[in-house]
């Protein structure tokens, strides 16, 4: 059902999982050679500078080492396993989460792989609905600035986006937190630059690197709309830069996007 749904749209479709194949991994990588030119020399893992691709010797956490003390070290490879999908599920699992690193991702030029793990029924479960309904309609508003576009400029503004390189601010999501008002990402498609401003400002959102003497690129704004806001936004473009007074309600949940077009 996916598969042909990803090909409608045109869309890569891909099934991958690797953390399965560790545990028999770790336990070759730390012997050697039975016979040949090489019989007896130890393989690559056996050397603690290469520990951090082949894994410590019985490298199971303290959590999983009852289990190994029983010599049942498959079982407490399971629980291994199961313990760090649970945790990747629970960083991952909130709309808004998904939401924001889809817009990072796209505004520094990468493709995000979206994954919904089935049980054995086939049929996503009610956590995973919810999730994936909170996604559609997000799509359905704020699209027209995911699709078909390129890299800006820059691909954004704020604290996060600001950080060192190197820093807390880039893809690895180990650290990363919900963004908010404060960060703003960006998309162009054609004269359109789409502003994604990744939370709800109270009255207004300033995009800064819009202004009238930006240093990352001058332009002259011919008209400002808010995806999903029917009506007309009120907007000033100055040397602080493009100033845009938000509507009394917000046209969807999460991020929302600008759509600016240059004269």
């Amino acid at each position: 059902m996916f598969r042909k749904a990803a090909a409608k749209a045109g869309l890569r479709f891909g099934v991958t999982e690797h953390v399965w194949g560790s545990y028999n991994w770790f336990a070759t990588n730390k012997g050697a050679d039975k016979e040949g030119t090489y019989a007896g020399v130890p393989y690559d893992g056996n050397d603690p500078a290469n520990w951090d691709l082949y894994h410590q010797p019985h490298d199971i956490p303290a959590r999983a080492s009852a289990w190994a003390e029983l010599g049942n070290e498959p079982v407490a490879w399971k629980h291994e396993w199961l313990t760090r999908i649970k945790d990747l599920v629970d960083q991952h699992q909130t709309p808004k989460t998904i939401i924001d690193m889809l817009i990072d991702i796209v505004s520094r030029n990468g493709n995000l792989l979206l994954n919904f793990p089935l049980p054995n029924s086939g049929e996503l479960d009610a956590e995973e609905l919810k999730i994936l309904d909170e996604i559609t309609r997000w799509m359905a508003v704020n699209s027209e600035g995911i699709y078909s576009t390129r890299p800006w400029k820059i691909f954004g503004d704020g604290p996060a986006a600001s950080a060192p390189a190197g820093g807390r601010g880039g893809f690895n999501e180990q650290y990363r937190q919900d963004f908010t008002a404060e960060e703003v990402r960006f998309t162009a498609k054609g004269k359109a630059i789409y502003a994604f401003v990744m939370g709800w400002p109270e009255r207004q959102a300033v995009i800064k690197p819009m202004g009238t003497r930006s240093s990352v690129e001058k332009v002259k704004i011919k008209n400002v709309e808010l995806l999903g806001f029917r009506g007309k936004v009120k907007w000033t473009q100055d040397e602080k830069g493009l100033t845009v007074r938000m509507p009394e309600q917000k046209p969807c949940d999460h991020a929302i996007a600008l759509k600016i077009m240059a004269a």
